[in-house]
């Protein structure tokens, strides 16, 4: 079986949770299967539109930079303006479209696997209509550009903002009902839901994968006394938009 995983973000180039699942996903399918990966890469001069494959750990890999004003991997160097300007590009990039498809053309996988696809365009579902296809949502990057809702904050991501409204609606288009969109939550899963997305798709919610690495000769460590108190563990990012000040 051959298996395609299209990510905007994959190791090396990863910074968050996202890239993390669709690398496990692609290394625990590559032990059986055939596995294709379509990603990002930053720019390095024209030649990198057109894209170039390589192989890493039983995986072959497409890397290609997507056309746009600049690269996802810097997006934070730019003025809101630029960005809302790259966000539309990023949207309706036929570039992607294009490269993509001729991808899918020549490798013919059985099933496609899609992530976070912000950063390589959002017109990726469009190449990928006549295929299995399986799209996991991460984020709230459909629902708007920001892609984040913080405590406290909900008012700024649900304002009714045009723009926001206008962005929102293209993306629920664009991306249409794919065979199955898996969740990590019943929250995220529900927050598009209740504003129409994925109608027709069969919906999964399904926690993030852990993979754990066999480490030798560990010594055990003696496990601490039973506490009367209730104990919170936090695996993350020391950011924010995590929800630390919520869970403190």
């Amino acid at each position: 079986m051959k298996i395609c995983i299209i990510a905007s973000m994959f190791p090396p180039q990863a910074r968050g949770g996202a890239e993390t699942v669709a690398s496990a996903c692609a290394s625990l399918f590559a032990k059986t299967d055939a596995v294709v990966v379509i990603t990002a890469s930053p720019w390095q001069g024209i030649r990198s539109l057109a894209g170039q494959w390589n192989s890493e750990n039983g995986m072959r890999l497409f890397r290609f930079t997507p056309f746009n004003l600049f690269s996802i991997f810097n997006i934070a160097n730019y003025p809101t303006f630029l960005r809302m300007l790259w966000h539309l590009i990023d949207m309706c990039n036929l570039h992607t479209y294009l490269v993509v498809r001729k991808v899918l053309r020549q490798e013919k996988p059985d099933l496609i696997l899609t992530h976070n696809l912000k950063g390589l365009g959002y017109t990726i579902p469009f190449a990928i209509r006549s295929t299995k296809w399986i799209h996991t949502v991460h984020d709230m990057a459909l629902l708007h550009p920001m892609g984040l809702r913080i405590w406290k904050q909900e008012n700024i991501f649900m304002q009714k903002n045009p723009l926001v409204s206008f962005y929102s609606w293209c993306c629920k288009k664009l991306f249409g009902s794919p065979d199955v969109v898996i969740s990590p939550s019943h929250f995220l899963l529900n927050e598009y839901r209740s504003r129409g997305f994925f109608p027709k798709s069969k919906t999964a919610v399904v926690s993030n994968p852990v993979m754990i690495e066999p480490v030798p000769n560990v010594p055990t460590v003696p496990k601490a006394p039973k506490s009367p108190q209730f104990r919170f563990l936090y695996l993350g990012q020391l950011e924010p938009y995590k929800g630390l000040r919520f869970l403190l």
